[in-house]
């Protein structure tokens, strides 16, 4: 596996291991998320429970997005849905 630098980060990076492949969410579309959520880094991170900070670093590419993070932002970003009961009115 080869060593990750900030430049790999934004550009949506792709590790591959002879068991699995990992795709990491782009920080350029992190930042995207949030701006359409009209959400401060501050009010993301309160979301996503971790610090103003880290949502800075993964926006710059300092650090990979985790997938858990991607899965929390999709939620947040995905519109709501109503379960049907199953009766006709």
């Amino acid at each position: 596996m080869r060593k990750v630098g900030a430049s790999d980060e934004c550009s949506g990076l792709t590790l591959i291991t002879p068991y699995v492949t990992i795709r990491y969410m782009q920080c350029s579309n992190l930042k995207k998320a949030r701006q359409a959520l009209g959400l401060t880094q501050e009010q993301l991170a309160e979301r996503l429970r971790t610090t103003r900070q880290t949502i800075a670093r993964y926006e710059l590419g300092i650090h990979r997005i985790p997938f858990a993070v991607q899965v929390a932002v999709d939620h947040l970003t995905s519109a709501p849905r109503i379960p049907l009961s199953g009766t006709v009115a």
